[in-house]
Protein backbone atom coordinates (compact mmCIF):
# COMPACT_ATOMS: atom_id res chain seq x y z
CA UNK A 1 0.00 0.00 0.00
CA UNK A 2 1.17 3.52 -0.74
CA UNK A 3 1.88 5.68 2.32
CA UNK A 4 -0.71 8.40 3.09
CA UNK A 5 2.03 11.00 3.53
CA UNK A 6 5.60 11.46 2.32
CA UNK A 7 7.92 13.81 4.22
CA UNK A 8 10.77 15.16 2.09
CA UNK A 9 13.89 16.67 3.67
CA UNK A 10 17.01 17.97 1.92
CA UNK A 11 20.00 17.79 4.28
CA UNK A 12 22.29 19.84 2.09
CA UNK A 13 25.20 20.08 4.53
CA UNK A 14 24.93 16.62 6.01
CA UNK A 15 24.37 18.59 9.23
CA UNK A 16 23.73 16.92 12.61
CA UNK A 17 20.55 18.94 13.29
CA UNK A 18 18.65 16.42 11.22
CA UNK A 19 18.92 13.87 14.04
CA UNK A 20 16.55 15.96 16.19
CA UNK A 21 14.27 16.47 13.17
CA UNK A 22 14.01 12.72 12.54
CA UNK A 23 13.66 11.86 16.22
CA UNK A 24 10.63 14.15 16.42
CA UNK A 25 9.12 12.44 13.36
CA UNK A 26 9.92 8.84 14.31
CA UNK A 27 6.93 7.83 16.45
CA UNK A 28 4.43 9.56 14.16
CA UNK A 29 6.01 8.14 11.02
CA UNK A 30 6.04 4.56 12.26
CA UNK A 31 2.49 4.69 13.66
CA UNK A 32 0.96 6.36 10.61
CA UNK A 33 3.05 4.54 7.95
CA UNK A 34 4.50 7.86 6.88
CA UNK A 35 7.28 7.72 4.31
CA UNK A 36 10.27 9.89 5.26
CA UNK A 37 12.80 10.60 2.53
CA UNK A 38 16.07 12.34 3.32
CA UNK A 39 18.22 13.60 0.46
CA UNK A 40 21.89 13.69 1.44
CA UNK A 41 25.22 14.41 -0.25
CA UNK A 42 26.84 11.16 -1.36
CA UNK A 43 28.87 9.38 1.34
CA UNK A 44 28.45 12.08 3.98
CA UNK A 45 29.18 11.00 7.54
CA UNK A 46 25.61 11.88 8.45
CA UNK A 47 24.16 9.48 5.89
CA UNK A 48 25.95 6.61 7.63
CA UNK A 49 24.57 7.73 10.99
CA UNK A 50 21.04 7.96 9.60
CA UNK A 51 21.29 4.41 8.28
CA UNK A 52 22.31 3.18 11.73
CA UNK A 53 20.02 5.29 13.91
CA UNK A 54 16.94 5.73 11.71
CA UNK A 55 16.63 2.57 9.66
CA UNK A 56 13.02 3.47 8.74
CA UNK A 57 14.21 6.50 6.75
CA UNK A 58 14.69 6.23 3.00
CA UNK A 59 17.94 7.86 1.87
CA UNK A 60 18.44 9.40 -1.55
CA UNK A 61 22.08 10.28 -2.26
CA UNK A 62 23.01 13.12 -4.60
CA UNK A 63 26.13 14.88 -5.80
CA UNK A 64 27.69 17.23 -3.28
CA UNK A 65 27.34 20.13 -5.72
CA UNK A 66 23.55 19.79 -6.03
CA UNK A 67 21.50 22.79 -4.96
CA UNK A 68 18.69 22.38 -2.43
CA UNK A 69 16.00 22.59 -5.16
CA UNK A 70 17.80 19.91 -7.17
CA UNK A 71 17.94 17.72 -4.07
CA UNK A 72 14.21 18.18 -3.46
CA UNK A 73 13.34 17.26 -7.04
CA UNK A 74 15.55 14.14 -6.76
CA UNK A 75 13.74 13.17 -3.56
CA UNK A 76 10.33 13.95 -5.00
CA UNK A 77 10.92 11.33 -7.71
CA UNK A 78 11.00 8.71 -4.93
CA UNK A 79 7.96 9.93 -2.97
CA UNK A 80 4.90 7.66 -3.16
CA UNK A 81 2.45 9.51 -0.88
CA UNK A 82 -0.59 11.37 -2.18
CA UNK A 83 0.42 14.15 0.22
CA UNK A 84 4.04 15.38 0.19
CA UNK A 85 5.40 17.57 2.98
CA UNK A 86 8.65 19.53 2.66
CA UNK A 87 10.64 20.24 5.81
CA UNK A 88 14.06 21.73 6.42
CA UNK A 89 16.64 19.55 8.13
CA UNK A 90 16.53 21.57 11.36
CA UNK A 91 12.75 21.81 11.77
CA UNK A 92 11.11 20.02 14.69
CA UNK A 93 7.53 18.85 14.22
CA UNK A 94 5.21 18.82 17.24
CA UNK A 95 3.29 15.74 18.43
CA UNK A 96 0.36 15.01 16.12
CA UNK A 97 1.80 17.00 13.21
CA UNK A 98 1.51 14.18 10.66
CA UNK A 99 -2.10 13.50 11.64
CA UNK A 100 -2.87 17.23 11.44
CA UNK A 101 -1.42 17.36 7.90
CA UNK A 102 -3.64 14.52 6.74
CA UNK A 103 -6.70 16.00 8.46
CA UNK A 104 -6.10 19.41 6.85
CA UNK A 105 -5.93 17.93 3.37
CA UNK A 106 -9.10 15.92 3.99
CA UNK A 107 -10.95 18.99 5.27
CA UNK A 108 -9.81 21.22 2.39
CA UNK A 109 -9.74 19.08 -0.76
CA UNK A 110 -9.65 22.19 -2.95
CA UNK A 111 -6.36 23.45 -1.41
CA UNK A 112 -3.38 22.08 -3.31
CA UNK A 113 -0.83 23.38 -0.78
CA UNK A 114 -1.27 23.87 2.97
CA UNK A 115 1.43 25.34 5.19
CA UNK A 116 1.87 26.07 8.87
CA UNK A 117 3.68 28.58 11.05
CA UNK A 118 7.41 28.41 11.77
CA UNK A 119 8.35 29.39 15.32
CA UNK A 120 11.76 29.93 16.90
CA UNK A 121 13.23 26.96 18.74
CA UNK A 122 16.59 28.65 19.55
CA UNK A 123 15.80 31.33 22.10
CA UNK A 124 18.96 31.81 24.20
CA UNK A 125 21.05 34.11 21.95
CA UNK A 126 20.18 37.46 20.39
CA UNK A 127 21.84 36.41 17.12
CA UNK A 128 19.47 33.43 16.86
CA UNK A 129 16.45 35.68 17.33
CA UNK A 130 17.82 38.12 14.75
CA UNK A 131 18.36 35.47 12.09
CA UNK A 132 14.92 34.04 12.84
CA UNK A 133 13.17 37.41 12.53
CA UNK A 134 15.06 38.16 9.31
CA UNK A 135 13.92 34.94 7.64
CA UNK A 136 10.67 33.85 9.25
CA UNK A 137 8.94 36.81 10.91
CA UNK A 138 6.11 36.77 8.37
CA UNK A 139 5.33 33.12 9.06
CA UNK A 140 5.75 32.97 12.85
CA UNK A 141 2.77 32.47 15.13
CA UNK A 142 0.14 33.70 15.37
CA UNK A 143 -1.14 33.24 11.86
CA UNK A 144 -4.73 33.28 10.67
CA UNK A 145 -6.24 30.10 9.27
CA UNK A 146 -7.56 30.46 5.76
CA UNK A 147 -6.71 31.03 2.12
CA UNK A 148 -3.51 32.84 1.27
CA UNK A 149 -1.54 33.96 -1.76
CA UNK A 150 1.87 33.36 -0.17
CA UNK A 151 3.47 30.33 1.45
CA UNK A 152 6.90 29.80 3.03
CA UNK A 153 9.48 27.74 1.19
CA UNK A 154 9.19 24.88 3.68
CA UNK A 155 6.80 23.46 6.25
CA UNK A 156 4.54 23.25 3.22
CA UNK A 157 2.44 20.19 2.38
CA UNK A 158 1.22 19.49 -1.15
CA UNK A 159 -1.37 17.35 -2.79
CA UNK A 160 0.33 15.23 -5.39
CA UNK A 161 -1.63 16.79 -8.25
CA UNK A 162 -0.06 20.16 -7.47
CA UNK A 163 3.47 18.84 -7.62
CA UNK A 164 2.73 16.83 -10.76
CA UNK A 165 1.39 20.03 -12.35
CA UNK A 166 4.67 21.81 -11.65
CA UNK A 167 7.45 22.01 -14.17
CA UNK A 168 10.20 19.92 -12.59
CA UNK A 169 12.94 21.62 -14.60
CA UNK A 170 11.89 24.99 -13.20
CA UNK A 171 11.51 23.48 -9.72
CA UNK A 172 15.12 22.26 -9.85
CA UNK A 173 16.38 25.70 -10.87
CA UNK A 174 14.98 27.77 -8.04
CA UNK A 175 13.47 27.67 -4.58
CA UNK A 176 9.88 26.53 -4.74
CA UNK A 177 8.41 29.66 -3.15
CA UNK A 178 9.79 31.55 -6.19
CA UNK A 179 9.19 28.95 -8.91
CA UNK A 180 6.54 26.36 -8.03
CA UNK A 181 4.24 28.53 -5.92
CA UNK A 182 3.76 31.39 -8.42
CA UNK A 183 3.20 28.84 -11.19
CA UNK A 184 0.49 27.06 -9.17
CA UNK A 185 -1.21 30.36 -8.35
CA UNK A 186 -1.24 31.34 -12.04
CA UNK A 187 -2.96 28.02 -12.76
CA UNK A 188 -5.68 28.86 -10.25
CA UNK A 189 -4.72 26.45 -7.44
CA UNK A 190 -5.69 27.38 -3.89
CA UNK A 191 -3.27 27.77 -0.95
CA UNK A 192 -4.05 27.70 2.79
CA UNK A 193 -2.31 28.44 6.07
CA UNK A 194 -3.23 26.30 9.09
CA UNK A 195 -1.93 27.19 12.60
CA UNK A 196 -2.05 23.55 13.77
CA UNK A 197 0.78 22.62 11.38
CA UNK A 198 3.38 24.49 13.46
CA UNK A 199 7.05 23.49 13.49
CA UNK A 200 10.04 24.83 15.42
CA UNK A 201 13.06 26.28 13.63
CA UNK A 202 15.95 24.94 15.68
CA UNK A 203 19.30 25.85 14.17
CA UNK A 204 22.08 28.03 15.51
CA UNK A 205 23.98 29.89 12.84
CA UNK A 206 26.95 32.18 13.26
CA UNK A 207 26.91 35.86 12.31
CA UNK A 208 29.29 35.61 9.36
CA UNK A 209 27.72 32.43 8.06
CA UNK A 210 24.29 34.04 8.07
CA UNK A 211 25.63 37.18 6.37
CA UNK A 212 27.13 35.02 3.61
CA UNK A 213 23.91 33.06 3.16
CA UNK A 214 21.78 36.22 3.21
CA UNK A 215 23.93 37.72 0.45
CA UNK A 216 23.77 34.55 -1.67
CA UNK A 217 20.00 34.23 -1.33
CA UNK A 218 19.43 37.91 -2.16
CA UNK A 219 21.72 37.68 -5.20
CA UNK A 220 19.88 34.55 -6.33
CA UNK A 221 16.50 36.26 -5.87
CA UNK A 222 17.35 39.45 -7.76
CA UNK A 223 19.36 37.62 -10.43
CA UNK A 224 16.39 35.33 -11.11
CA UNK A 225 13.93 38.21 -11.12
CA UNK A 226 15.89 40.38 -13.55
CA UNK A 227 17.55 37.73 -15.73
CA UNK A 228 15.50 38.63 -18.81
CA UNK A 229 15.57 42.40 -18.30
CA UNK A 230 17.55 44.84 -20.41
CA UNK A 231 20.64 46.56 -19.02
CA UNK A 232 18.93 49.88 -18.26
CA UNK A 233 16.15 48.18 -16.32
CA UNK A 234 18.69 46.16 -14.33
CA UNK A 235 20.64 49.32 -13.51
CA UNK A 236 17.39 50.95 -12.42
CA UNK A 237 16.65 47.99 -10.17
CA UNK A 238 20.13 48.20 -8.67
CA UNK A 239 19.66 51.90 -7.86
CA UNK A 240 16.41 51.19 -6.00
CA UNK A 241 18.35 48.81 -3.75
CA UNK A 242 19.80 51.82 -1.89
CA UNK A 243 16.37 52.25 -0.31
CA UNK A 244 15.97 48.57 0.57
CA UNK A 245 17.59 48.47 4.04
CA UNK A 246 15.12 50.90 5.60
CA UNK A 247 12.18 49.35 3.74
CA UNK A 248 13.11 45.80 4.76
CA UNK A 249 13.93 46.72 8.35
CA UNK A 250 10.64 48.59 8.61
CA UNK A 251 8.73 45.58 7.30
CA UNK A 252 10.39 43.18 9.75
CA UNK A 253 9.78 45.47 12.74
CA UNK A 254 6.18 46.19 11.73
CA UNK A 255 5.50 42.48 11.24
CA UNK A 256 7.17 41.53 14.52
CA UNK A 257 5.31 44.11 16.57
CA UNK A 258 2.02 43.19 14.89
CA UNK A 259 2.49 39.60 16.07
CA UNK A 260 2.30 40.88 19.65
CA UNK A 261 4.93 38.58 21.15
CA UNK A 262 8.72 38.53 21.67
CA UNK A 263 8.89 42.31 21.27
CA UNK A 264 11.85 42.63 23.65
CA UNK A 265 13.75 40.08 21.57
CA UNK A 266 12.84 41.97 18.41
CA UNK A 267 14.18 45.27 19.78
CA UNK A 268 17.41 43.63 20.95
CA UNK A 269 17.79 42.10 17.48
CA UNK A 270 17.51 45.44 15.65
CA UNK A 271 21.28 46.15 15.29
CA UNK A 272 21.78 42.72 13.74
CA UNK A 273 18.73 43.19 11.54
CA UNK A 274 20.13 46.47 10.22
CA UNK A 275 23.33 44.70 9.16
CA UNK A 276 21.37 41.84 7.62
CA UNK A 277 19.16 44.20 5.59
CA UNK A 278 22.23 46.09 4.34
CA UNK A 279 23.69 42.78 3.15
CA UNK A 280 20.29 41.85 1.70
CA UNK A 281 20.27 45.07 -0.36
CA UNK A 282 23.87 44.58 -1.49
CA UNK A 283 23.03 41.03 -2.59
CA UNK A 284 20.07 42.21 -4.64
CA UNK A 285 22.21 44.91 -6.22
CA UNK A 286 24.83 42.33 -7.18
CA UNK A 287 22.20 39.95 -8.55
CA UNK A 288 20.55 42.59 -10.69
CA UNK A 289 23.85 43.79 -12.20
CA UNK A 290 25.88 40.57 -12.36
CA UNK A 291 23.22 37.87 -12.45
CA UNK A 292 22.82 35.14 -9.87
CA UNK A 293 26.06 33.36 -10.83
CA UNK A 294 26.57 30.19 -8.77
CA UNK A 295 24.64 31.51 -5.77
CA UNK A 296 21.85 28.91 -5.95
CA UNK A 297 24.28 26.00 -5.55
CA UNK A 298 26.00 27.69 -2.58
CA UNK A 299 22.86 28.38 -0.55
CA UNK A 300 22.59 26.07 2.43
Amino acid sequence: MKPPLSVLIANANGAPEISACLAALEKQAVQRRVEVIVVEPTDSEMSQKIRRQFAWVQLVLTDRNCSIPQMLVAGLAQCEGEIVAVLEDHEIVLPGWCEAVLDAHRLYPEAVAIAGPIDNGCVDRVIDWATFFCEYCKFMSPIQAGETDFLPGHNVTYKRRGLDAGQHTAMANGFWDHTLHPDLRRRGFQFRMEPVLKVLHKKQIGFFEFVEQRFLYSRYFAGSRTRNWGLLFRIGYALTCFALPMILLGRILACGFAKGSFQKELLRSTPFLLVFTLVWAFGEMAGSLLGRGSSLALIR
